[in-house]
């Protein structure tokens, strides 16, 4: 729900694309946390601006600001496709860095916990045969 009509098209795709300017909504973030690897479905503008892109929008209305992110952290299956563990991760950091950015909260998000947990492929030397 928008004060401000904003056009959105359904997609199945990744996110690729550069804010030529990144507004103060978006401090602490680069071009790096919003670029996520694997096609998701999610509603996607139909248009992108020098300050936005397709999944990432400010929208300014009255004394007040609107920040759209179209795709959330818990729509990224990190489970089933192990390779978006790092498109998750960075889903987390953007979210709680918009909600301080905009909303001066202090976000404490769960320890990543996949990360912890060693495995057999951790291993350096799990080839070398001494």
């Amino acid at each position: 729900v928008s004060p401000v009509p904003l056009a959105v098209v359904q997609t199945n795709g990744c996110c690729f694309s550069r804010i030529a300017r990144i507004p103060a909504e978006f401090n602490g973030l680069s071009n790096g946390d919003w670029a996520w690897h694997g096609a998701m479905d999610f509603a996607a503008f139909a248009e992108s601006t020098p300050e936005s892109n397709n999944s990432l929008r400010v929208v300014r209305h009255g004394k007040g600001k609107i920040v759209f992110m179209q795709v959330a952290p818990w729509m990224i299956d990190d489970e089933n496709r192990p390779q978006l563990r790092t498109s998750r991760r960075r889903a987390e950091y953007m979210l709680s860095r918009l909600l301080w950015n905009v909303l001066g909260t202090e976000c404490a998000l769960g320890q990543v916990t996949y990360a912890d947990i060693p495995v057999d492929e951790d291993d350096p030397y799990r080839y070398i045969r001494w």
